[in-house]
């Protein structure tokens, strides 16, 4: 039976929360800065045009809705792990997320019949490849600092690694640094693994396998709300009160109201404790809504919930790595949500441009782990 309250929020989700994820891990990537870069147009092209447009012509057809925010589900934890998960993560398993990433892209091209994107899969199989081929040397460079706590992180021993992942010197020094203060062993950096990567047999498998999208529309009475979860914990009736906060702070830093999330902080505690550490959608439902609701009413600019982020200036001029588009779409020089315009609960989606301040402004956001959990 189709919900139209839930493609509503669906597709919300996909235009607004989700595309701003995974434009802003690749603009302010941390690492794979080139490649990044490389794909700034090309996640423009998809987010503000094709998806949209997708979305336009399968507003009656929930499963296609569906199916295709599970791929932009994953396509956002993939890029923000591609673009800034720590460098040791990423040499031990193999380039594992950007493999991952590939998949996920192509999946969503495929579905979408784009054609002639031969030179965004160059792209990203010549990263992976010279990636793997330089994961044992990076390894055994930063293993070195990690296995002596006493020697100093300099640059010139980490040049290769700070190169082959197109990062810098700081975010390798901070990943040492963490390992450091855990006191891992260092044997468990000294084994690589190659693991090969299916989509369908891993996070279809293990991570879209529990569909409560109808649980998260019955218990959630705000749409924000609704938007906000499925964007976030779309398989996970609850979470930890760490993550919880985490997307929260996410919402208030994208709507470019990061000091509001400290202002919030104390109560955010107060909830976190009163509710052993866990928020569900069931036991929590009416202060998930506020806390939630309390993001787009503090801004009037920027709806990081409903609204997607402009990161250029000027016409869009295309994407050198896609060369045919489907047929019957086109690519319009100034991108907006017309086509969706039409439908009652997603006439208020919007492409908003960012101004140089706000983009510095998100550039030096500091992702601090929530620390509500009692030492």
């Amino acid at each position: 039976m189709t919900d139209a309250n839930l493609i509503t929020a669906l597709v919300q989700s996909i235009c607004g929360p989700l595309a701003n994820k995974i434009k802003f891990s690749a603009l302010y990537a941390r690492k794979n800065k080139k490649l990044g870069e490389s794909m700034g147009a090309t996640l423009d092209l998809l987010f503000e045009q094709l998806l949209p447009q997708f979305c336009a012509a399968n507003l009656s057809n929930q499963e296609a809705i569906n199916n295709m925010h599970n791929l932009i589900y994953l396509l956002a934890h993939k890029s923000q792990q591609v673009f800034n998960s720590h460098v040791i993560h990423t040499a031990i398993d193999q380039n594992w997320d950007m493999k991952g990433l590939k998949q996920v892209l192509v999946r969503v091209l495929k579905t979408l019949d784009v054609n002639g994107y031969d030179a965004l899969t160059t792209a990203l199989d010549a990263q992976i490849k010279n990636q793997n081929l330089q994961s044992s040397s990076c390894i055994k460079a930063i293993n070195s600092f990690v296995r002596n706590p006493k020697k100093t992180i300099n640059q010139d021993d980490l040049a290769n690694s700070i190169s082959t992942y197109e990062t810098d010197f700081e975010f390798i020094r901070e990943d040492i640094e963490k390992y450091r203060v855990q006191r891992i062993k260092y044997e468990c950096f000294s084994v690589l693994h190659p693991w090969a990567y299916d989509l369908d047999q891993v996070d279809f498998k293990y991570i879209i396998n529990n569909n409560i999208s109808d649980k998260v529309i019955s218990n959630l009475t705000s749409q924000h709300a609704r938007v906000f979860w499925l964007s976030h914990f779309k398989c996970q009736a609850s979470v930890s009160a760490d993550d919880f906060f985490q997307a929260l702070r996410e919402a208030w830093e994208i709507s470019k109201c990061a000091s509001h999330y400290d202002q919030f902080l104390p109560a955010y505690k107060q909830a976190a404790a009163k509710n052993d550490y866990v928020f569900s959608i069931t036991a929590n439902a009416q202060q998930i809504c506020d806390f939630v609701n309390d993001v787009s009413a503090n801004n009037s600019k920027f709806d990081s919930i409903i609204c997607q982020a402009k990161t250029y200036s000027g016409d869009f001029l295309g994407s050198p790595q896609i060369k045919q588009l489907p047929a019957g779409f086109e690519q319009q020089a100034k991108p907006s949500f017309d086509k969706l315009s039409g439908d009652k609960g997603l006439d208020k989606l919007r492409l908003v441009e960012m101004t140089p301040d706000q983009k510095n402004e998100h550039s030096s956001m500091q992702r601090r782990p929530f620390d509500c959990i009692p030492n």
